[in-house]
């Protein structure tokens, strides 16, 4: 999930063109492919892109899931990325947009993942070894 200030979206290049939902989204999209390196070569198969919901769509603030997306590695194990590399992601594309314009307004980006529910809640667990004990 991602969160993001007006800040973000609305920051303009030298042009004066807005940074915008549309590549917030690409770059969301983006930040579900890892970055291809020597030691570790992209995956042959496509990557599937982070699911996101359009702002203008949802009508009101953007809903992306970070973290949704992923690319298969090696043997078949999916790799997330991480909500830290999702936001630095993100960054970089607003800061790569804008240039050496200072910023004029707040960039707050707040990524969240969640891997879903414990199979059995930790105070749970804890009783039962006490129990079995």
């Amino acid at each position: 999930m991602v969160w993001l200030s007006d800040g973000v979206f609305e920051e303009i290049d030298a042009a004066g063109e807005p940074f915008g939902y549309d590549r917030v989204e690409t770059a969301l999209a983006a930040a579900a492919k890892p970055a291809a390196s020597p030691a570790t070569p992209a995956p042959a198969s496509g990557l599937p892109a982070l699911p996101a919901v359009s702002a203008r769509r949802a009508g009101r603030g953007f809903g992306g899931a970070a973290g949704g997306g992923g690319a298969e590695a090696a043997g078949g194990h999916l790799v997330e990325p991480s909500a830290a590399s999702v936001r630095d992601r993100l960054l970089a594309a607003v800061a790569a947009h804008v240039g050496t314009r200072p910023p004029t307004d707040d960039r707050t980006v707040v990524v969240m993942r969640w891997g879903g529910p414990l199979a059995m809640p930790v105070e749970a667990a804890a009783e039962e070894a006490a129990v079995s004990a």
